[in-house]
């Protein structure tokens, strides 16, 4: 198993592309060239997911209570906003 390197800002917007993909059938090439990411990135980006508990081991599904969990409750502390005064 791949360690974990920390989440990354478009882990978020793949897991979201693949969630708004319903039932619908999948690929990382689909999701790849719908978000102009390379594939390899969105590669790494289901593994960094998988690790993290957001989708199945086998990347076919997705863990939808741990994401809304995490866009909940863990989203502000990954990625914290700094006001600009």
């Amino acid at each position: 198993m791949k360690k974990h390197s920390g989440m990354r800002p478009h882990d978020i917007a793949i897991l979201l592309k693949i969630a708004a993909k319903g039932e619908k059938p999948w690929n990382m090439k689909d999701v790849s060239i719908e978000l102009g990411i390379s594939a390899s990135e969105v590669s790494e980006s289901l593994n960094r997911s998988s690790i993290a508990g957001l989708i199945t081991k086998d990347k076919k599904r997705l863990m939808k209570s741990s994401i809304l969990d995490f866009l909940e409750h863990g989203l502000r502390f990954v990625y914290p906003q700094i006001p600009v005064q």
